[in-house]
């Protein structure tokens, strides 16, 4: 998983992604750090290893220009190609997301997902997250490019969707944008959920959803995104606050966000809805309640899979070992109600080889 944000309105998009972020990058990152934001048809994007401490040390991210951009941080290292956003060859389109392809790695999904890549690569299109040589032996999970090299597959998202646009008028961008986001995600479904911004496209973020949180508040001209509310300045906590559904594509304006009709083929939704999130905070109460034990998302979220045995969100692809389910965004949700309570506490603390924040209640 990841942490993702986003903003659109009069003022200046980069210092208030990067204070988002950084009030939550370490429910889940703090790796792997990047924004994107656009400008007057040009779109500004950086990305780094590290924290979002590391991006304002080693980028010029707090300068950049524009009134509407995207921010990501991931809890993997290692690679910076690997960082998000994923910007697609023409440079005008960044993408990022949030979430994991493990639950849909079934062999109909890889065979899909690689003819896209295949598609792509015939037309000359360079991945820049591109790893490997080939004859390198990858495990089920890993989609491979005809090279026999392995990407990121959000930036098979990126790379595709960023190509379909180079000839779409301005005129019509935005309802293609989420056009291609549906069929990309009916075509590589798994739990997650996606950010993107265009640089023809001044002001619009689109925003393609499955199961993962997301979280926007609008108001006098500005519309913020977060996967948790608690990411929002303290004055925005204030506003009304709604969580986007599953298995949906939205677009987010200064006016606020529109929830597209747009069909997300070959996924079934039951939104997780009171009784699941009655289940969770009661489950939660209890695990949360030992201050000298706090726990991390991960801890939160494997202790809370067996709360309910029908899969919330159903899915046409799923792996054997897979259930598509709205889990962690039903936590997100229970912690948004323990914080709004005034109950919910946390620190820095270790979860195997990476920094969470780790939280109990008072």
């Amino acid at each position: 998983m990841c942490v993702i944000a986003g903003y659109t309105g009069s003022r200046r998009a980069a210092p208030i992604l990067i204070e988002m972020l950084k009030k939550v990058e370490y429910f889940d990152g703090g790796l792997a750090t990047g924004i994107a934001t656009i400008h007057e048809g040009k779109l500004y994007s950086v990305k780094c290893l590290g924290n979002v401490d590391d991006l304002l040390k080693n980028t010029d991210a707090i300068n950049f220009p524009g009134t509407c951009g995207i921010i990501h941080t991931r809890p993997a290292g290692g690679r910076a190609s690997h960082a998000h956003p994923f910007v697609d060859e023409s440079g005008e389109f960044a993408f990022c997301e949030n979430g994991t392809y493990f639950q849909v790695a079934a062999p109909e999904y890889k065979k899909d997902a690689e003819g896209i890549l295949r598609e792509l690569y015939e037309k000359g299109v360079t991945f820049t997250s591109a790893v490997g040589a080939p004859g390198d032996k990858w495990d089920e999970y890993h989609v491979l490019l005809p090279n026999g090299q392995t990407i990121h597959n959000a930036e098979s998202y990126a790379q595709s969707i960023g190509w379909a646009m180079r000839d779409v008028p301005s005129d019509r961008l935005a309802s293609a944008l989420a056009e291609k986001t549906a069929e990309m995600q009916s075509r590589m479904p798994s739990e997650l959920v996606t950010l993107s911004v265009h640089a023809r496209l001044p002001g619009v973020i689109t925003v393609g959803r499955i199961t993962r949180s997301m979280s926007f508040a609008t108001q006098g001209g500005e519309t913020y995104l977060c996967t948790t509310p608690m990411g929002f300045p303290d004055d925005v906590q204030k506003w009304p606050i709604t969580f986007l559904p599953p298995v949906t594509v939205s677009q987010a304006s200064p006016q606020g966000v529109t929830v597209t009709s747009l069909p997300i083929k070959g996924v079934r939704v039951e939104q997780g809805g009171a009784r699941e999130e009655g289940l969770v905070r009661n489950h939660l109460e209890k695990l949360l309640a030992d201050k000298e034990n706090p726990h991390s998302l991960y801890e939160m979220e494997t202790a809370s899979l067996g709360l309910w045995h029908e899969p919330k969100i159903d899915c046409d692809i799923v792996s054997p070992i897979g259930q598509v389910k709205e889990t962690a965004a039903v936590i997100y949700r229970v912690l948004w109600s323990f914080f709004k309570e005034g109950r919910l506490r946390w620190i820095l603390g270790p979860h195997g080889n990476l920094t969470m924040m780790k939280f109990w209640l008072e």
